[in-house]
């Protein structure tokens, strides 16, 4: 196990490696920026999906775009661009779902005009029929962009086929989330991270390959957490290097998670079998749930947070976490509007919960460590 979990920290550690290897067999790229971007419809172009989620690093040309209270995410992401990072993808795709990523799609025009943007629209009322017809159409027109990339037809056959094999990616990573939740003692904090952050560099063949194996061997190891604390995690990252080393030191594992990187992007399959794969991937999108940045139902343009705050509660129940831990992005509205209300309804279901401010641009963030070691102390 061991062995293979070498193998995903290599991928996580080193993106830029993995688009090397793809590149030497002949094989072309494109970066997928936040949120849910469609990765089957950049596969069946004939292209690798690379997620461009920004780094621990400091923004300091991206500063240069964007006022300091700007997310970090955003403004992180923009700096490795403008840094020559991103040198070797064809295109980067997203879709401006928050304010931040709109004013991102616009710079990066003006500031990278040598790497495209290639964006669409995700639209709020996403389960309504006009909603998931509108989406489809986004999807057949950015899946014509991308097929111009590469000169392919769009080949529904094609599309169908990478359907099938996200799906199989997504269940072994529900399949491997589960069993390390309830193997604590065999699988910490950074690298339960590194194996579901692999996914965003690697072959998604290969990856699901690994990863079987991986759950194989894992399986057949005893359940039980070696004395370790368990958390449920929830926010829109939890790879931060410094955080994740402390969960570690401190004595903590990941139970399971409502993080948009990790757990959010895999929980929902697209119908297969259809004649229409970009209608499936709608469909697919029109089931996510319990995303701050994504609207729930209720006033038109307002929030429903209820159904987050009962699900990390029941989240906690189900896999025996001890507490919950908000990552909060700081400077991101929906994130920061909606966190305190979730720490509240948390701890009046009995649950401890830690609300943690999270910085990309923030190497060393001592405030984590004061409050990660109070809720050990708590909880022991």
């Amino acid at each position: 196990m061991q062995d293979e979990l070498r193998w995903f920290e290599a991928a996580a550690a080193s993106p830029s490696a993995c688009l090397k290897q793809w590149q030497a067999q002949g094989g072309q790229a494109v970066g997928c920026l936040p949120y849910y971007v469609p990765e089957e419809l950049i596969w069946s172009a004939g292209l690798l999906p690379v997620r461009l989620w920004g780094a621990s690093t400091t923004a300091r040309r991206a500063g240069g775009w964007f006022p300091p209270y700007v997310c970090s995410l955003v403004q992180t992401d923009l700096e490795l661009a403008l840094a020559g990072v991103y040198q070797g993808l064809r295109a980067a795709v997203g879709a401006p779902v928050c304010d931040s990523l709109r004013c991102l799609s616009q710079n990066w025009r003006a500031a990278v005009p040598e790497l495209p943007l290639l964006t669409y629209s995700q639209p709020q009322n996403r389960a309504t029929d006009y909603g998931k017809a509108f989406l489809a159409g986004e999807y057949r027109r950015l899946w014509g962009q991308l097929c111009a990339l590469t000169d392919h037809a769009p080949e529904e056959a094609r599309l169908q086929e990478a359907i099938g094999l996200y799906n199989r990616s997504r269940a072994q990573r529900r399949r491997f989330t589960a069993l390390a939740g309830r193997r604590g003692r065999w699988v910490t904090a950074s690298e339960r991270c590194a194996v579901l952050k692999a996914a965003g560099f690697a072959d998604p063949r290969e990856y699901t390959a690994h990863l079987t194996a991986l759950n194989d061997r894992l399986e057949a190891l005893p359940a039980g957490d070696g004395g370790r604390i368990p958390v449920v995690t929830s926010g829109i990252l939890c790879d931060h290097p410094r955080i994740l080393a402390l969960l570690d030191e401190l004595g903590f594992f990941v139970a399971a998670d409502d993080v948009a990187a990790e757990s959010r992007s895999f929980a929902v399959d697209a119908p297969e079998y259809g004649a229409d794969g970009c209608a499936a991937l709608a469909e697919q999108f029109a089931a996510l749930d319990r995303d701050p940045l994504l609207w729930s139902g209720g006033t038109p343009g307002g929030f429903r947070p209820g159904d987050r705050e009962a699900h990390l509660a029941s989240l906690a129940r189900r896999s025996g976490a001890k507490a919950v831990v908000i990552l909060a992005q700081q400077f991101c509205d929906p994130e920061e509007l909606l966190s305190p209300g979730a720490k509240a309804a948390v701890e009046a279901a009995g649950i401890p919960c830690l609300l943690l401010p999270v910085d990309q641009q923030v190497a060393d963030p001592g405030q984590a460590a004061t409050l990660l070691e109070t809720l050990r102390d708590l909880l022991e």
